[in-house]
């Protein structure tokens, strides 16, 4: 199957202009050895999910609504399949190398595409990375939730793609028999869920670190618990009214009161839990009443909150939607509310496992909560000691969903002694499995089939690393001041908002480059020995590059540019700037320069093809050369502003 929008526009510009561009995006072929959630997760974005978010009205690709370079270059249609294919790059870059800085990427597409954009919600996804990266060595017991997250957003992907009784249950209770408008919905509120699941952690670690203090308990000892709750929560008389459109009676007009709505709309008949009870006896206490939940501080519920209080501040309460509330109720199910509070796992005599029927985003992520087990960077003291899969794959057949967790084989010594989720895997009673069968209904008639899987193997993924070192990259920050370097140059100190502004009027394409020169900038240091750190060390500091490190790393940064506009579709060719060619497609006037000019522009970004475009960076101009070149010693000013970090040579 083809990229819709971009086929049809490759179509036109061979009829128009003889260039046979955009062409599919080199380095996804998905015929390539691909790991099977991988493969499952990029079929369903490349083929199930055709016309992502387009505009029937303009199928033609006659309009130049769509933004590239700015705005008013391509077609509408054309942009949103080029930020498809933005989100299926950022999903593979992450599935390759599993690092947090390309975890980056799929939230920054999702809220770019979904949200709004990122500047106005960066603030809790930045908040949970610098929270875990430096105060989780404190507890006890933690492991990573920001990548961990993006994790769970792809295996939930992929199951849907895979798993037609999952497909069909969501289909069902949205009421369409359509995939692809059902695809579409579900790529938009599962990522809504998933991605976001965890956001409240921050709330959960100080609460987490007094306890570990006092030998993991809060009894008889003081404890952390949130005042102030109650204003953050509270509707305004405009919330409320746009809540009740909603179908919701609403007595105290609290945000806690229509999330208890619609846990109790879906929930009540089998748990026997009514909105007044799940409000005033679960939500209200859960920030100020840990005690009160057998010691727990449930990140969930602040997960919730915050997200619904974001969604109303950027898109506008009037635009909330039930969908939206359904996805802010997993989200407040997905831990301990669900496991101890509506029911009790824990006690077979009065469990009762969730029905996907009920609620398929709350059973969805309780499913992929747990299997995304693997590759979680270990922070708490004890979690470090654990014996945690390093790697997983899964095989789809029919129904069924064979989890395969893979081991690192260099620590097969610890199997008989070590806690953590091999002991769990292997245990006579399979304890990982029947975890997972207590919370939700599985490996019952008409539900799907679990089997779950260990084995030691020789650890062949190659991750590399650099010397390069910080707690958290600010990308974004990076990103607009390197858009502004090429607009307003050095020396022009232009203000955050105004560089803000200016990399807003980007695409998401564009954006991403941006980005994604950013996070090249470790790589390049490495070639010229080179690293930065946020600790004073003992190395020579670097206030400038030098002609022989430019020399260095201009090729490779035009490398990187390459490959980047190959993966996304790009291709050699010079047409575009063929004054003849575009009086001939009638794009500009013969004796309008300036016309001529914006003609080839927008005729660039159309047929997505570029001069520069060449592997030999020996034959582009000194002029060209410099600009891969030209940024770096911004960098070095940049590097220290927003992040604190300093430049040493080895």
């Amino acid at each position: 199957m083809g990229y819709t929008a971009l086929q049809k526009m490759r179509e036109k510009n061979l009829e128009r202009y003889g260039i046979d561009y955009p062409r599919e995006p080199r380095n996804l072929c998905l015929k390539k050895n691909l790991g099977n959630i991988e493969r499952a997760c990029l079929t369903f974005i490349r083929e199930t999910c055709e016309e992502l978010r387009f505009d029937d009205s303009k199928a033609e690709l006659n309009d130049f609504d769509g933004r590239s370079a700015s705005a008013g270059m391509i077609p509408y249609n054309m942009e949103k399949d080029i930020d498809r294919i933005c989100l299926e790059n950022a999903i593979h870059r992450f599935m390759q190398s599993g690092a947090s800085q390309d975890a980056f990427d799929v939230y920054f597409c999702y809220l770019e595409m979904f949200v709004g954009k990122y500047v106005q919600s960066k603030k809790m996804i930045e908040m949970l990375a610098e929270f875990e990266t430096n105060a989780s060595a404190l507890l006890m017991k933690h492991r990573d939730h920001y990548a961990h997250s993006v994790y769970t957003f792809i295996l939930g992907l992929a199951i849907y793609q895979e798993n037609a009784s999952i497909r069909n249950s969501y289909k069902k209770f949205y009421g369409t028999d359509d995939e692809r408008k059902a695809a579409h919905h579900f790529l938009k509120y599962w990522g809504m869920t998933s991605l976001f699941h965890d956001i409240g952690y921050p709330f959960e670690l100080p609460f987490e670190q007094v306890k570990s203090y006092f030998g993991d308990t809060i009894t008889n000892v003081p404890f952390v618990a949130y005042k102030g709750m109650e204003p953050f929560v509270q509707l305004s008389e405009e919330e409320k009214k746009a809540f009740e459109k909603l179908g919701y009676s609403l007595t105290n007009g609290t945000i806690n009161e229509v999330i208890a709505a619609n846990i109790a709309e879906k929930m009540e008949e089998v748990y026997k839990k009514s909105v007044s009870f799940i409000e005033k006896d679960i939500l209200s206490q859960k920030a100020e009443a840990p005690d009160k939940f057998n010691g727990f501080m449930d990140h969930a519920y602040f997960s919730g909150v915050i997200f619904l209080r974001q969604l109303i501040a950027i898109i506008g309460v009037e635009q909330i939607t039930k969908d939206d509330l359904d996805a802010i109720s997993a989200i407040m199910l997905h831990n301990s509310m669900y496991k101890f509070s509506i029911t009790n796992v824990k006690n077979s005599e009065i469990n009762e496992p969730f029905d996907i029927n009920l609620h398929p985003l709350a059973y969805i992520l309780m499913l992929c909560d747990e299997l995304q087990c693997w590759d979680r960077t270990s922070y708490g003291q004890n979690s470090r000691q654990e014996l945690h899969a390093m790697w997983c794959d899964f095989v789809f057949d029919k129904d069924a969903i064979t989890a395969q967790y893979f081991f690192d084989k260099r620590m097969e010594y610890k199997k008989d002694f070590a806690k953590g989720t091999y002991r769990k895997m292997t245990d006579e009673n399979n304890t990982f499995l029947k975890d997972i069968e207590a919370i939700i209904k599985i490996n019952k008639p008409g539900t799907p089939r679990l089997n779950i899987q260990a084995h030691f193997i020789k650890n062949n993924r190659v991750t590399k690393l650099n010397a390069s070192n910080s707690s958290y990259m600010h990308l974004y920050h990076f990103a607009t001041a390197l858009n502004g370097r090429y607009l307003f140059g050095d020396d022009n100190r232009a203000s955050k908002e105004k560089l803000e502004e200016a990399f807003d009027s980007l695409s998401l394409e564009y954006k991403l480059s941006n980005i994604l020169q950013a996070k090249e900038f470790s790589r390049h240091l490495e070639a010229i020995d080179c690293f930065y750190t946020d600790k004073p060390v003992a190395y020579e500091l670097l206030d400038k590059f030098s002609e022989d490190n430019m020399d260095i790393i201009g090729p490779l940064e035009h490398t990187r540019w390459v490959k980047e506009k190959e993966t996304m579709g790009w291709g050699y060719d010079e047409k575009y700037e063929d004054p003849e060619l575009i009086i001939k497609s009638k794009l500009a006037a013969p004796c309008d320069e300036q016309a001529i000019r914006q003609a080839s522009a927008r005729l660039r970004e159309c047929t997505r093809t570029h001069k520069l475009i060449i592997q030999d960076y020996d034959e582009l101009d000194k002029t060209e050369q410099d600009k891969d070149t030209a940024p770096m010693n911004l960098m070095l000013k940049l590097i220290e502003e927003y992040d604190g970090l300093r430049i040493y040579r080895k």
